[in-house]
């Protein structure tokens, strides 16, 4: 709806139709126009509930202020464990040529800034160059990380300053009270005192049904066999069959979009050969998790295509519409190296880029290939398992975790920290394979368990 008139709208009151491949869930304009300017809203509803998501447009000639497109959120993390923070703001085209734009982020004392240590910060920008962002992390929180930051961008449009707070804080633990420990001892006795009671009307049955039994002149083996039991419990609970009917997963790899040379086994959990495969079920929740078993070594790529991805290629991310994390540890899309993994490197080397992001240091040398790049490397989680200090190797489990903002790859259950932004359309779960390699996806049962939040991919279902 615009200003309460459902869509589709008459181009005097609004050039947005719904984009075509976002099955009805967005809008778009090629330009916008001042007849553009109003109140938009979105309802889904069935048959008990509605959500309606409401969002104003303005049109604005020249930015005078620098406008947040994305908040830090606030953390409560425990010491030794590692945080991270992201802010962006909207500072359009600068119209000086000696005017530069600035981000910084700063830990705050009695409203003053410190500068944050044994921490790591990496700007970046998008659509470009008016948006601008800055990532913080501290790897390894310690008592005096704990506090209130402030990131702060600076337009050089404008003298007017943009701070967005954020609090970081320690996991609280609560001590028992008192009257918490009388309620305990007292639940805890008179759970005992249930239990013994229990226990003496069992035994009490088993008597009872073995005088029965020998009043009934039952044969002389079954008696002796009784006899020498030791638990009292015995015959008290019979035995039963219990026939249980496992559902059957109805999401699986999809042998309608696969490449020519590739084989699924496994009751579609297995691919191997040459090529790619997606899942049958689009990523439509808001937050998806599945993981992938590197059976067998060899050349293979994992993460997320949409269904117009070129299949037959072997190495994933080569095109627009597939993100992947790959078996030389680049994150691919587009042909582009996003991220490069390298366990060596304490700290990282230099800036990464992010999908719709540019470093500011220039990136290396971007290669699509299966061999060595000198792409800008992105360090593993030192306590990640993997056979090679960190870096994915045949047995380890890949996790993916995707929650329409962020496309977070895992190895063996510890978070790689390659977040990929941008992804864009109706996506899917992909693999790729050669060289002889073998991949298992795994879509429930998970071997190392989703981040908190996130679950298995569910098929989305009608409600007509």
């Amino acid at each position: 709806f615009k200003n309460n008139k459902p869509h589709p709208w008459s181009k005097d009151v609004s050039s947005f139709i719904v984009y075509p491949e976002a099955a009805n869930q967005t809008i778009y304009s090629p330009r916008l126009e001042e007849n553009d300017i109003g109140n938009y809203s979105c309802i889904l509803r069935n048959e008990t509930h509605a959500i309606k998501h409401e969002i104003e447009l303005r049109l604005q000639d020249k930015l005078d202020n620098p406008m947040p497109t994305f908040r830090p959120k606030d953390l409560v993390v425990s010491v030794g464990e590692s945080a991270r923070f992201y802010c962006e703001a909207f500072v359009g085209n600068l119209y000086l040529p000696d005017a530069t734009n600035e981000i910084v982020w700063s830990q705050m004392f009695d409203d003053h800034p410190h500068n944050v240590t044994d921490s790591m910060q990496v700007n970046v920008t998008r659509e470009e160059g008016q948006i601008i962002g800055s990532y913080l992390s501290i790897p390894n929180i310690q008592t005096h990380h704990y506090g209130r930051y402030r990131c702060q961008i600076v337009s050089g449009n404008s003298a007017q300053k943009l701070n967005l707070s954020v609090l970081l804080s320690p996991v609280e633990v609560t001590a028992i009270t008192d009257t918490q420990l009388s309620v305990l001892v007292y639940v805890m006795a008179t759970l005992l005192l249930v239990l013994v009671i229990l226990f003496a009307w069992i035994c009490r049955t088993v008597q009872q049904r073995t005088t029965h039994k020998k009043d009934n002149r039952c044969s002389a083996q079954f008696i002796a066999n009784n006899e020498h039991e030791n638990s009292c419990l015995n015959g008290v609970l019979p035995a039963q069959s219990v026939h249980i009917t496992k559902t059957s997963n109805p999401v699986q790899l999809d042998s309608s979009h696969m490449g020519h040379e590739v084989v699924i086994i496994k009751n579609g959990m297995r691919a191997c050969g040459t090529g790619g495969v997606l899942a049958n079920a689009p990523l439509v929740q808001s937050k998806s998790y599945f993981e992938v078993k590197l059976q067998q070594s060899g050349h293979w790529s994992i993460g997320l295509a949409t269904q117009q991805t070129d299949l037959n290629q072997s190495v994933g991310g080569k095109d627009r519409e597939s993100w992947c994390l790959n078996s030389n540890h680049l994150v691919l899309h587009g042909g582009d190296v996003i991220y490069r993994l390298d366990a060596s490197k304490g700290v990282p080397n230099g800036g990464q880029n992010s999908p719709g992001h540019v470093t500011t240091t220039p990136p290396g040398t971007v290669s699509v290939d299966l061999g060595p790049v000198s792409a800008p490397a992105f360090p593993a989680p030192a306590n990640a398992s993997g056979t090679d200090g960190g870096l994915p190797q045949e047995g380890d489990t890949i996790g993916v975790a995707y929650d329409h903002v962020e496309l977070n790859f895992y190895l063996n259950g510890k978070n790689l920290n390659v977040p990929v932004l941008n992804v864009r359309g109706t996506v899917h779960p992909c693999l790729f394979v050669d060289d002889g390699a073998i991949l298992d996806i795994v879509l429930d049962n998970f071997a190392y368990g989703p981040p908190p939040g996130f679950e298995r991919i569910l098929v989305e279902q009608s409600l007509l």
